[in-house]
């Protein structure tokens, strides 16, 4: 069946290996999603309608700049320690940095739950969609916030 008798002994140290290396992995991810899933619950909640849109060739990852209806908080820098929260609120204004459906326009408007990790998009009083916001963490997405940020602050730790 094996042309080397050590064939067998190879697959299984390799079958061993890549199972202890994926069992690392899941542990890892499962390390950070709890860590960014406490960083969001910050009791963040937010509306507004979109005034400007900005997406990078990151797959459709972008900034959605609102002027802001609703909100329990009107400032919010979003800088951690080589990451990003996905919003920023200053005063009447906020920006949403997270991928950005090719249908959403100018004047939809957008809700923001931190603790639930939502982002909905609203086309007049109808939910076009919704899905989860996350912490960016991807130096690219970020470099894309800082050089098209409305914000004079948005990645400056040092404040």
């Amino acid at each position: 069946m094996f042309k080397y008798k050590s064939s067998p002994i190879v697959i299984v140290v390799l079958l061993v290996l890549s199972s202890i290396f994926f069992a690392i992995y899941y542990k890892i991810s499962k390390i950070e999603i709890e860590k960014d899933n406490k960083l969001l619950t910050n009791d963040i909640v937010f509306s507004g309608i979109i005034t400007d849109l900005k997406v990078s060739k990151n797959h459709a990852f972008g900034i959605l700049q609102l002027k802001i209806i609703k909100t329990n908080n009107y400032s919010f820098k979003p800088y951690l320690e080589g990451e990003l929260y996905p919003y920023a609120i200053k005063d009447s204004v906020a920006e949403i940095y997270n991928y950005i459906p090719l249908s959403i326009k100018k004047g939809y408007k957008v809700q923001i739950n931190s603790n639930k990790k939502t982002i909905t998009f609203y086309d007049g009083d109808k939910i076009k969609y919704q899905w989860e916001i996350y912490i960016v963490s991807e130096e690219r997405d970020i470099d894309f916030v800082k050089k098209n940020t409305i914000f004079d602050d948005v990645g400056n730790v040092s404040d």
